[in-house]
């Protein structure tokens, strides 16, 4: 028996033709094409032929979750997931715009899985922040900074746990909103405003406490 025919009972092709099969496409990653080393085994150089549709090495290299999707993939699945009227819809969009086939089901637990994990990191920023340990990481230092607030009612309902359609326990609540603004600093050599505004001398317009 040769060589080359021992090498493929074994479930193996030799490196050159396997090279060459290795260049497929990868819709799903978004690349025209994947090359792979051969492995070298006692200076006989072969690339397995049954390993599957990624290798481990090669997923680290593309940064493949275990979901067999990429950053990007993931990306747009966790935007539509999130944007989308209903996870049904965001299917329908995934595979008119990103030619990607998924369940709804599929993406509505990566949707929720982000989710949660966006959850738990803000939750941990959170108690840094408090702790006076959250590092800044800020580009541009800004000179002048301020916070603008703001209050209103926002309608809420009871979350969904698997009793079937229609909105439960739907109550109004307070909201809460900040604004955070950057401005660059002026020096002047005279105040640019000396006087109150008018408004801010009006009991009616201003609620004093």
């Amino acid at each position: 028996m040769s060589r080359a025919n021992w090498w493929k009972r074994k479930g193996c092709v030799p490196a050159a033709e396997g090279s060459a099969r290795a260049g497929r496409k990868i819709k799903s990653l978004g690349i025209s094409s994947v090359s792979m080393d051969p492995l070298d085994l006692n200076g006989k150089g072969f690339i397995a032929g049954g390993a599957g549709k990624f290798f481990f090495p090669l997923d680290k290299r593309l940064e493949i979750g275990t979901e067999g999707y990429s950053p990007k993939i993931l990306e747009k699945i966790e935007y539509a997931g999130a944007n989308a009227v209903s996870f049904k819809q965001a299917q329908q969009h995934l595979k008119m715009l990103a030619d990607l086939e998924i369940s709804g089901r599929h993406a509505t637990d990566l949707t929720e899985r982000f989710g949660a994990e966006r959850e738990q990191k803000r939750d941990r920023e959170v108690a840094l922040m408090k702790a006076d340990k959250l590092e800044v990481k800020v580009l541009n230092k800004p000179e002048v900074c301020a916070v603008y607030v703001d209050a209103g009612k926002a309608q809420t309902r009871q979350e969904d746990e698997g009793e079937g359609p229609g909105v439960r326990g739907q109550a109004w609540a307070d909201t809460k909103v900040a604004c955070l603004v950057t401005y660059q600093a002026k020096e002047h050599s005279e105040d640019p405003q000396p006087e109150v505004p008018s408004k801010l001398m009006e009991r009616e317009t201003v609620n004093l406490y």
